[in-house]
């Protein structure tokens, strides 16, 4: 097993309840983007927001904290106060640590616009569904 895919895993423990544990990091940091990228295309001028799981407002902020630090280093959300840590763990891996709740305050301008916090009893069937969802395209099935 590679390094990243150790640390990755790491990581998935602590975004993943137990049930999504198959479910890689690096896919759910691509499905958060990819959101945000049809959302920005086809809401330009809608006041329409997406509702976001916490699992996916945590997404995004690694994906941010990633870009903002291109390696190693650690990356203090404003607004919240959350903290996303990226330590050099050989040549191409890293190890991913995140300390709090990522907020959509602590998202950047030009994709905070574009999100709202989804209710907290709603978030379980929303974020079941994503896993569903990514299984499908997977071909593992699903509902």
């Amino acid at each position: 097993m590679s390094n990243i895919r150790r640390r990755l895993d790491a990581l998935e423990g602590l975004a993943n309840p137990h049930e999504f544990t198959g479910w890689p990091v690096e896919e759910q940091i691509k499905d958060a983007v990819d959101k945000l990228k049809f959302y920005r295309r086809f809401h330009a001028n809608d006041p329409v927001l997406y509702s976001a799981t916490d699992r996916e407002l945590m997404m995004l902020g690694i994906a941010y904290a990633w870009d903002e630090l291109r390696g190693e280093g650690e990356f203090h959300r404003p607004y919240s106060g959350t903290s996303i840590r990226f330590f050099r763990d050989g040549e191409y891996a890293y190890s991913i640590g995140v300390e709090g709740v990522v907020a959509v305050e602590d998202l950047p301008g030009g994709v905070r616009e574009y999100f709202k916090r989804m209710n907290p009893k709603e978030q379980p069937a929303r974020d079941q569904w994503l896993y569903e969802m990514w299984r499908h395209d997977q071909g593992e099935g699903g509902s």
